[in-house]
C-alpha cells in the first residue's frame, strides 16, 4: 500500500518548512510578535489536536473500506508525525522558559518551532488533498486524476 513515491514531495515539504522556520525566527528576533506566549499556546494546541485527531483516524482506518485514507496517511504520515511531535516538544520547552528575543538559543528554538509547525500544517494539507483527490477520482471517474 505504501508504494507511492512521495519522496520528492517530502523533500519539497522540508525545504518549504525550513524557509518558514527561518522567517519565523527572523520575525521573533526583530520582536515583531508582541505576545509570543499566545502564539506558543496556539502552536501547542494545534499539535495536540492534530495528535488526537491522528490517533482517532488511525483507530478507525482499519474499518475504512475504500483504503484511500490509509494510502494518504501512508504517503504523508511520517511528515505529519514529525511535525506533531516536534511542535509539541519545542513549544512545551519554550513555554517552560522565560523568552528573550535577543538570545541566539531562542532564535534557534523559534526556527525549530516554525519548521515543525509549518511541517505540521503542510502535512495536514497534503493528507486532506490526497484523500479528496483519491476519493473523488474513484467515485466520479475523472480522467485527469493521477
Amino acid at each position: 500500500m505504501c508504494n507511492q513515491n512521495s519522496c520528492n514531495n517530502n523533500i519539497v515539504t522540508l525545504v518549504i518548512s525550513a524557509i518558514a522556520g527561518i522567517g519565523i525566527a527572523a520575525i521573533f528576533s526583530f520582536g515583531i510578535i508582541s505576545n509570543i506566549t499566545v502564539a506558543l499556546w496556539i502552536g501547542f494546541g494545534l499539535s495536540a489536536l492534530s495528535l488526537l485527531t491522528l490517533s482517532t483516524i488511525l483507530a478507525f482506518s482499519r474499518t475504512n473500506t475504500t483504503q484511500h485514507l490509509n494510502q494518504c496517511i501512508c504517503s504523508y504520515g511520517k511528515n505529519l508525525i514529525a511535525g506533531i511531535i516536534g511542535t509539541l516538544v519545542t513549544t512545551l520547552a519554550t513555554l517552560s522558559l522565560t523568552v528573550d528575543n535577543s538570545s541566539t538559543a531562542f532564535i534557534i528554538i523559534f526556527f525549530l518551532i516554525g519548521l515543525f509547525l509549518s511541517l505540521l500544517i503542510i502535512s495536514i494539507t497534503q493528507i486532506l488533498w490526497c484523500f479528496v483527490t483519491k476519493n473523488c477520482c474513484e467515485r466520479f471517474s475523472y480522467h485527469n486524476c493521477n
